[in-house]
């Protein structure tokens, strides 16, 4: 008796699949059907004409043996006998085959084979859950079922059937065999195979997981809305009730099944008309699927096409939306008001190097603690030291890696029992190992232990994603089946394995490589970090090089870097936007209104617009820590070489400057000459660091305290930016922070954790032009909160207007500059791309820094390094505009063809 499977190929069909010749959805052709004037009823009707004309050309004049071995698919294994496959073909006129695993390029060329041997096309299929990994190797791998089965996102879903669906047609494939599991929701496999089957390929579902030798197994299609199919088992004697039911048997033992068919036909129990029947549905199939049109496939670039860029996108995305918020108690998921929280992590049987623990960290400042020993907890030394290291955190969140732990679930009691402490715990692995922790408030699951949920789930936990999954299964008593909190977007930078998800060829984008290792090979700097975010999300974020030529410190995640002049858009416009917003300052004031001091000085009618686009008059002739010295040494009455109450102002590791040197500075200052080139238009725009040593000025009278305490706690720390700071030694090692010159002249020695400018440092490393640090991370959040007006994780930090009205335009027609914020060039060669829109806006450092936001692209592009180590005066970066060659590769990678002076003549501006 023959171990077989059949399934019901129906008339319905010629409702359901999608038109290869007019593209016709199923609704359309149900509308076409229903309404006689629809003006796409001619091309519905042209479909039938040609369905049934193909239909007619190959069933007529067929044999009875033709037509009931049409009705016949074999399952062949990897290593069948091609002679024997050749048999069935020619012989008993096989109408399709189910392949066993294989390479992708093994199944075109087995079916091409036997396509090009059989007269009929044959109808192929595979036997694979989800996606096709299960049946074609070098294939991605899709999550598993049961964790799909937890995304409750039709469009997702229908989409991924779709893509299924083309990578099935790519390889020759018209249908698939999917384990169907009655404990899960249904709407997942309504949803999958409605995408599947409205691209032209039949998805079949199964209630067992695999043949018993002694049943016979059926198929069919319930209704033709949602296409979804039930799997029924039938006692061997049975094979004629499966015929009767069904279109096409599926079977190892085609010869055999055959002639009980024959035989059957000859005593009168099945009648001919019954098969032609079935042969006429089996066609209507053929025909849904392409056969009608193309029956060969090629082998050239065949695994690449089969593993395209939405193929990556579909998985990352589907991971993602099954993360499962399964408790939320404390009612503190998706974090917020980070000033007011401190967190650290705790990944039990993940490495010290674990994705999840690295994409946390991106998110806040985090302690985090890998335990690579499930059972490490059995060490009370180890088990207490942990405990002590956390009993301080506002937030302690667990990563449990697809491990059972009695000692770590202990400890998560422990640590649950603290009413100080919020517990989260993130389960990493299948649901039922959430058992074990369904008395811990915050409960979350990823069903999987991999590089992709561990770069998703802290992104669910700090609201760069929004998702409404649910169990999908019954866990426990505790945690039924449907459990699961919908968690909102708080419009924080998510992150994307993927570019092409937000419209950025990956290929194209990996120049950025090529320009970075000409960039150190030339010796334009030692190394840098680089990083693209398009719509919301991390899409490039690299490292490149080494701290130094030498090559001994790697840059990774967590260099920090000196910003140099980016401080005035990352510091003090953000104190000036501030204040503007507040009313408490406007454009149009003079200097003096804000400092008396500058009265009877020639910078008390200075107005506040032209100091912000550098067309004040100001100009430094000389840095002030000139004035410090006398030749090469230092003046005794300015600075010493050992700290003391009178010289308590660091200005590096052994250089220390008079306690009262801001007065000399801010003296200095309202001495200086303005340029002589004044002309009825005023000065024009010439570049200075000096009005930024007044807005600075004016913002720490208005905010009554230094503007290093401002920005951390209005910005820094409720963005979470864990790195940004001035005076980082206050808070990092020195080996974390990129060195920036030998300085031989003034701090005589390695300039490494402190300001690199001269004269921010004479300040004691906070001034208004240099002085902040930090890795691009932290500079994309701020720029990401810029992108979006003001507001970023759930918490508005401008009003709508206001960094438009400083960022948007030019203020003159002569001076690319907008208000504190520098703005492209009209056409290639400027600090910028030549592609960026005319709403552009960022900064450039002399340290080689830059961050350019394009609101136009939804854009931000960050890159830091530290060009000036060793010496200063290195101009290779500038002169081969390497940061201009990587801004062009990003536009380049989104297709972007017109350029700033395009958009602008032809009004396309926004």
């Amino acid at each position: 008796m023959p171990r077989s499977v059949s399934f019901s190929l129906l008339v319905l069909l010629l409702h359901l699949v999608v038109s290869p010749s007019n593209g016709l959805n199923v609704l359309e052709i149900r509308e076409l059907k229903e309404k006689k004037n629809s003006p796409l009823r001619a091309n519905y009707l042209d479909y039938i004409w040609k369905q049934q004309q193909w239909i007619d050309s190959l069933a007529n004049g067929m044999t009875l043996d033709e037509k009931i071995g049409q009705l016949f698919v074999a399952s062949i294994h990897a290593n069948q006998n091609e002679a024997e496959v050749e048999q069935l073909i020619q012989k008993y006129y096989l109408g399709g085959m189910l392949l066993a695993k294989n390479s992708p390029s093994k199944q075109v060329q087995v079916i091409n084979t036997y396509q090009k041997k059989s007269r009929i096309p044959l109808l192929i299929g595979v036997n694979s859950q989800m996606g096709l990994a299960e049946a074609v190797d070098s294939v991605l791998a899709f999550p598993k079922l049961l964790t799909t089965k937890a995304i409750h996102n039709e469009e997702l879903i229908i989409q991924t059937g779709f893509e299924v669906a083309r990578q099935c047609r790519r390889l020759g494939v018209h249908f698939n065999l999917g384990l169907h599991d009655t404990q899960l929701d249904n709407s997942f496999n309504n949803w999958y195979a409605k995408g599947m089957f409205e691209k032209g390929v039949l998805h079949v579902l199964q209630n067992y997981e695999s043949m018993e030798a002694d049943n016979l197994i059926g198929i069919s299609f319930l209704n033709h809305v949602i296409k979804q199919g039930v799997a029924q088992k039938y006692e061997k004697a049975d094979i004629l009730k499966l015929f009767e039911n069904h279109d096409v048997i599926i079977t190892k033992n085609v010869v055999e099944g055959i002639e009980q068919i024959k035989k059957a036909v000859a005593e009168g129990k099945i009648s001919e008309r019954q098969i032609e029947n079935k042969l006429h549905n089996a066609l209507k199939a053929k025909f849904a699927t392409g056969l009608f049109a193309n029956k060969f496939m090629k082998l050239e670039n065949l695994v690449k096409e089969l593993n395209t860029a939405e193929t990556k996108a579909i998985n990352e995305k589907l991971y993602e939306q099954a993360i499962t918020l399964v408790k939320n108690e404390s009612k503190i998921i998706p974090f917020m008001d980070l000033e007011k929280l401190s967190f650290a992590s705790i990944s039990i049987g993940a490495g010290e190097d674990n994705d999840f623990q690295r994409f946390l960290s991106k998110y806040a400042p985090f302690e985090n603690y890998a335990i690579t020993d499930k059972n490490a907890f059995d060490n009370p030394q180890l088990y207490n030291l942990l405990c002590e290291k956390v009993q301080n955190k506002k937030v302690v969140i667990v990563g449990i890696h697809n491990i059972v732990s009695a000692s770590a679930k202990k400890f998560i009691q422990n640590l649950q029992a603290n009413e100080q402490i919020e517990v989260v715990v993130a389960v990493f692995g299948e649901p039922f190992l959430l058992q074990d922790y369904e008395e811990v408030d915050n409960l979350i699951c990823a069903y999987e232990n991999n590089s992709l949920t561990q770069m998703l789930l802290p992104q669910l936990l700090f609201g760069a994603v929004s998702t409404q999954a649910k169990l999908p299964i019954d866990v426990s008593e505790k945690l039924p089946k449907g459990t699961g909190h919908f968690v909102p977007s708080l419009k924080r930078l998510r992150y994307t394995s993927v570019p092409e998800s937000v419209g950025v060829n990956s290929g194209l984008l990996s120049r950025i490589d090529t320009i970075a290792k000409m960039m150190i090979d030339m010796k334009a700097a030692p190394g840098c970090q680089v990083l693209v975010a398009r719509k919301g999300t991390v899409l490039f974020s690299k490292n490149y090089g080494y701290f130094t030529y030498e090559n001994k410190q790697a840059v990774n995640d967590n260099t920090i870097y000196d910003l140099a002049s980016l401080t005035k858009i990352v510091a003090t416009m953000q104190a000036i936007m501030y204040l503007h917003e507040k009313g408490k300052i406007s454009i149009q004031d003079k200097a003096e209104k804000h400092l008396p001091e500058l009265k009877d000085t020639n910078k008390g009618d200075l107005v506040l617009r032209d100091i912000l686009i550098h067309q004040a008059g100001l100009v430094q002739q000389e840095p002030f820590w000139w004035k410090t010295m006398l030749k090469k040494e230092y003046k005794q009455n300015y600075l010493r070489t050992v700290k003391s109450d009178s010289f308590n102002v660091q200005i590096s590791d052994n250089l220390f400057a008079l306690s009262s040197i801001q007065d000399s500075i801010w003296q200095w200052t309202k001495n200086l000459a303005l340029r002589k080139q004044k002309t009825a238009n005023g000065y024009g725009y010439l570049y200075s660091d000096i009005g930024f040593y007044i807005l600075k000025q004016i913002a720490e009278k208005h905010l009554q305290q230094p503007i290093n305490q401002f920005v951390e706690n209005q910005f820094y720390k409720p963005l979470g930016l864990s790195t940004m700071t001035y005076l980082p030694l206050q808070k990092f090692p020195k080996e974390r922070i990129a060195p920036t010159e030998e300085d031989n002249h003034f701090r005589k020695g390695i300039v490494q954790g402190h300001v690199h400018d001269p004269d921010a440092a004479l300040a004691g490393g906070v001034a208004g032009h240099a002085g902040v640090f930090s890795n691009a991370n932290d500079l994309a959040i701020l720029a990401q909160m810029h992108l979006q007006n003001g507001f970023y994780g759930g918490k508005k930090y401008y009003e709508e207007n206001t960094i438009p009205f400083f960022t948007e335009k030019r203020q003159f027609e002569a001076n690319r500059r907008g208000l504190g914020w520098d703005k492209p060039i009209r056409g290639f060669g400027g600090p910028s791309s030549g592609y960026c829109s005319p709403l552009t806006y960022g900064h450039t450092g002399f340290t080689g820094t830059c961050v350019w936001i394009d609101p136009k692209y939804d854009l931000v592009f960050i890159f830091l390094t530290n060009k000036s180590y060793p010496h200063a005066h290195n101009r290779k970066l500038n002169n081969e505009n390497i940061r201009n060659k990587m801004h062009n590769t990003i536009y380049q990678a989104m297709e972007v063809q017109d350029s700033y002076v395009v958009l602008e003549k032809q009004g396309r501006v926004d």
